[in-house]
């Protein structure tokens, strides 16, 4: 492999972290072509400003297999995850050790 290819790999390797795969709760089944968004911050909490939380948010829709691709770095401290028609739940921060990690939605709401 040359130098050239081995350093685009790598970028592309690492560009997206972990496979967040969605799964319906009641069916079992993979939650395909979903409206998703996924906000994190550090979990730092202030009474006034600036507070440097350092947000970030991310949109997108799960791929038929259910699965949406998180970029590097994204899961910090404090994420939440909401599924259109499904509650929205908390990861966890230990997901970013993690190359995929499934979570179960129940139908709801959102």
């Amino acid at each position: 492999m040359s130098f050239r290819l081995a350093l685009l790999f790598l970028a592309a390797s690492a560009a997206f972290a972990v496979d967040l795969e969605l799964i319906d709760a009641r069916t079992g089944k993979p939650i395909a072509g979903a409206g998703v968004r996924i906000w994190s911050d550090n979990g730092i909490r202030c009474s006034r400003a600036p507070c440097p939380t350092n947000g970030k948010e991310w949109k997108g829709k799960s791929n038929a297999a259910g699965v949406v691709k998180l970029p590097d770095g994204f899961i910090q401290l404090a994420t939440n995850v909401t599924v259109s028609g499904y509650d929205s739940r908390n990861l966890s921060p230990d997901a970013q050790k993690q190359k995929r990690v499934t979570l179960k939605l129940t139908p709801g709401n959102h």
